[in-house]
């Protein structure tokens, strides 16, 4: 019944008359479901299907999505299929082809979405309503158009007076609380999609963008990351290893001895170290009964990697991370006077960025951007530096305030709010003073 999504046929789908069938929140299923007749088989029926967790995330009462979507299924007389997963991750509705699964008579259509484990954010619980939204046109010969769409509401009304109602069904909704649960009866529980997310849209239909998306899926580079060296640990001793930047991948152990080790990633050390049961990048237990290889089968997100050893006896191993990232051309470059942020965000500048020297009738450092990247840049004036104040720019300073013009330290030479006036954070001169310079209240640099 799935359809190709880079193909919609969207001549009905002019917009959503359906509604988000929602689960009371801390529930882990819902279903929807609706019963209808047909006075004969359709000869055209197209039909969009959605799921998500929404939660309240504005003050207003708006809803957003969870990162991850619940897994749905679509039941068409008995007939079963699973929308993507891809297509709801991107909040979208799948667009579906019921016309090989209705029949003349009697017809049942059910969706059901589930989390088997709720989502998290930030390792907390996020309170998520379970929703499941779906809206089908059929076409049936002689009669007129059936919208089906999930809500109370057993007639459409048009927005032109002209148009006449729509013919739609009513549909049951059923919840259920715990994971392995009961299903119980709710009702009342319709959600129209511009009351929940005016903002966001959802669900969406995908347009040409995610279209050439789908064509053109991106490629991706694989490579093994070794840690520095082999680690030897004596019995329920522990180690961070630091794989010196940002990484996703899975994590490898090798050893030509049976171990038993749990691993502990994390985007810093601390968090690595943190053993105790976490949701966010699980601790790993890395066995082995014979000399070979342990991958984790999970992905993993991290730069440091807490490693203890569970053997009863001292343990030596490789530990590794296959990891993968996009291949992308690297067509930029980051660099900036302070050593720090051009260590953070120098090593994996990939957008493109203009770093170019310009001059500047003040002789201040200047911001420069272009595109959406900030470049630092510093005056190359051909009045020597030793003559320029480095407050004002004013080549008539005192001799014994012109060593200001010297480089900046690398706390003075992070990047400032871009301003008509010389900014500093030195005392006793403000963005409003006026040109000329008052006494330094601090050693120059280099006296």
């Amino acid at each position: 019944m799935i359809v190709d999504p880079t193909q919609p046929d969207a001549r009905f789908a002019d917009h959503w008359d359906a509604s988000w069938a929602v689960a009371d929140p801390g529930s882990y299923a819902v279903l929807a479901r609706t019963r209808f007749t047909l006075e004969a088989a359709p000869h055209a029926a197209r039909g969009w299907v959605a799921a998500a967790g929404l939660w309240a995330s504005h003050p207003l009462g708006f809803h957003s999505a969870a990162t991850q979507p619940p897994f749905c299924i679509l039941t068409v007389n008995g007939l079963i299929s699973d929308p993507s997963q891809r297509l709801l991750l991107r909040g979208e509705a799948v667009p579906v082809d019921l016309a090989s699964a209705l029949v003349e008579g009697s017809n049942e259509i059910s969706i059901e979405a589930t989390y088997y484990d709720l989502p998290t954010m930030v390792g907390l619980a996020l309170p998520v309503c379970v929703a499941v939204l779906f809206q089908a046109d059929l076409e049936v010969p002689g009669e007129p158009l059936l919208r089906l769409a999930t809500g109370e509401r057993q007639s459409l009304m048009r927005v032109m007076p002209t148009r006449p109602a729509v013919t739609s069904s009513t549909w049951e909704v059923f919840v259920r609380r715990t994971a392995e649960g009961p299903w119980d009866k709710r009702s009342g529980v319709f959600l129209h999609p511009l009351a929940a997310s005016p903002l966001l849209r959802l669900p969406r239909r995908g347009g040409r963008l995610e279209q050439a998306a789908d064509e053109e899926l991106p490629a991706f580079r694989h490579t093994h990351r070794p840690a520095p060296a082999p680690i030897t640990l004596a019995p329920d001793a522990v180690t961070v290893v630091d794989f010196g930047e940002e990484l996703v991948g899975h994590l490898t152990v090798r050893s030509d001895a049976p171990l038993r080790l749990t691993l502990g990633p994390g985007e810093s050390a601390p968090e690595a170290r943190d053993f105790d049961d976490r949701t966010e990048n699980p601790l790993r237990v890395a066995a082995l009964f014979d000399q070979g290889t342990w991958r984790d089968a999970r992905r993993a997100a991290l730069r440091h990697v807490a490693v203890r050893n569970d053997s009863g006896a001292p343990a030596t191993f490789d530990l590794g991370l296959d990891a993968f990232e996009i291949a992308i051309e690297q067509r930029g470059a980051f660099r900036c006077a302070d050593a720090l942020l051009e260590e953070v965000y120098g090593r994996r500048a990939a957008r493109s960025c203009a770093a170019r020297t310009t001059t500047s009738r003040t002789g201040r450092s200047a911001i420069a951007c272009s595109g959406s990247a900030i470049s630092r840049r510093r005056p190359t004036s051909s009045v020597s530096r030793s003559a320029i104040c480095g407050r004002c720019g004013d080549r008539s300073c005192s001799p014994r305030r012109r060593s200001f013009a010297t480089a900046p330290s690398p706390a003075s030479a992070r990047i400032r709010t871009i301003s008509s006036w010389p900014t500093t954070s030195r005392s006793g001169f403000s963005p409003r003073a006026p040109t000329r310079c008052t006494r330094a209240t601090s050693t120059p640099r280099g006296s």
